[in-house]
């Protein structure tokens, strides 16, 4: 985890999201916005059975969290029994993200178009510490720097909450539309534009921001479609974005003047080291340093939007899932290593153990799969006893 931030997140938190309308235009520009959550009736059950929305690893690597509709079920890995049940939410549970201690559990949901709220739950007794009601429309994203908690919602913003006190500590409203993704660098360097965090929406937009000035720095544009998922590689200062048009793209940040901090002189030096006697005026207070950054990379494979991203902290894999019910893994290159088609409906979220050895893919049939990453075979299900209900939508909202 990278220092600049404080950041300590032993797993990649990916957003379980359900189906709506498409990207919803931005009450900023005067059009009435289309219906959101159109699929939503039809996606909530009507027996104990339901899909899954949303998966996350415990961050001692021996349990998994799945968030479904008003609930989310812990499993242990070692023989796939369930451990823990927590009603809690409201309709479905669309992102989990566990703080780097384990001690806590961020949950997201939300009434659409109404409110949308994070149970803070404490994991060693099971009661919910907090409800944060921040948002006025579902929670699509979750992620911990340190003890800062971001939220990206179908409001169109990015909340930061300070999980002590509960304390709301930012509001971000650039994105045209809703924000459905945010991602923490695992770890970040001065050359790689130093605290950093992304966000992504149905603007086509990858946001980078100063993570201490809460500004954007660097726009990425090249998606074609909304961004439905981002997650950080452990090089830093790398994103992995996954997009509604089916790609899997992957972008790099980088500082434009390494060493040039807020509120120093930006000015050139010499050879030798030292400035010349021209001193460049310091950068404005509340400027934050400047960054450039680059599209390095666009994977293709699969047929459909591509919902959900995750990457493994050794850097030797990354996982995307869809509309095509597919899960490809990639390798550091961009390689595709294998396709998984066990998934009978379409895959909402994916994420990988912190020992970088397991793959978790969930599925609106209902299924969370457990694979092995070094073979790709498929070691588990949860829950055992279910028989795949199968596919019930087919588009994400």
């Amino acid at each position: 985890m990278h220092t600049s931030m404080a950041l300590v997140v032993s797993l990649l938190v990916i957003t379980g999201a359900i189906a709506a309308a498409p990207p919803v235009k931005s009450k900023k520009t005067g059009l009435a916005p289309k219906p959101k959550q159109a699929a939503l009736s039809a996606l909530r059950p009507s027996t104990l059975e339901a899909p899954d929305w949303s998966v996350a690893f415990h961050p001692d690597g021996n349990r998994i969290a799945i968030g479904t509709y008003r609930k989310v079920v812990v499993y242990a890995l070692a023989d796939g029994e369930k451990v823990a049940e927590w009603p809690v939410g409201t309709e479905a549970i669309r992102a989990l993200a566990f703080h780097a201690s384990g001690k806590i559990l961020a949950i997201g949901s939300g009434a659409p178009g109404a409110s949308g709220s994070v149970i803070l739950l404490d994991t060693t007794t099971g009661q919910a510490t907090q409800t944060l009601k921040i948002h006025d429309d579902t929670i699509e994203g979750l992620a911990f720097s340190g003890d800062v908690l971001l939220s990206a919602s179908d409001d169109e913003k990015v909340v930061l909450t300070d999980t002590k006190t509960g304390t709301r500590i930012g509001v971000l409203s650039e994105h045209i539309g809703r924000c459905l993704s945010v991602a923490v660098p695992v770890r970040t360097t001065d050359g790689a534009g130093g605290a950093i965090f992304a966000t992504g929406g149905a603007d086509k937009m990858v946001k980078i921001w100063d993570a201490n000035l809460r500004r954007v720095v660097v726009n990425f544009d090249q998606a074609q479609s909304a961004v439905w998922s981002l997650t950080a590689l452990p090089q830093p200062g790398r994103f992995v974005a996954g997009c509604d048009d089916g790609t899997v793209r992957i972008f790099q940040v980088r500082a434009d003047r390494p060493g040039v901090r807020d509120g120093q002189e930006d000015g050139p030096v010499g050879p030798d080291g030292r400035k010349p006697e021209f001193v460049a005026p310091v950068l404005k207070s509340g400027q934050p340093a400047p960054r450039t950054g680059s599209q390095t990379q666009v994977l293709t494979g699969h047929s459909a939007a591509v919902y959900t991203v995750a990457a493994s902290t050794n850097g030797s894999f990354i996982a995307s899932g869809g509309a095509d019910h597919k899960v490809i893994v990639w390798d550091r290159n961009g390689g595709k290593v294998r396709e998984l088609t066990d998934a009978k409906g379409d895959v909402w979220s994916v994420a990988i153990s912190g020992n970088s050895r397991w793959l978790a893919a969930s599925s609106v049939d209902g299924y969370t799969r457990i694979y092995d990453l070094t073979d790709g075979t498929l070691t588990s299900t949860f829950p055992k006893s279910r028989t795949p209900a199968g596919a019930a939508g087919s588009k994400k909202p």
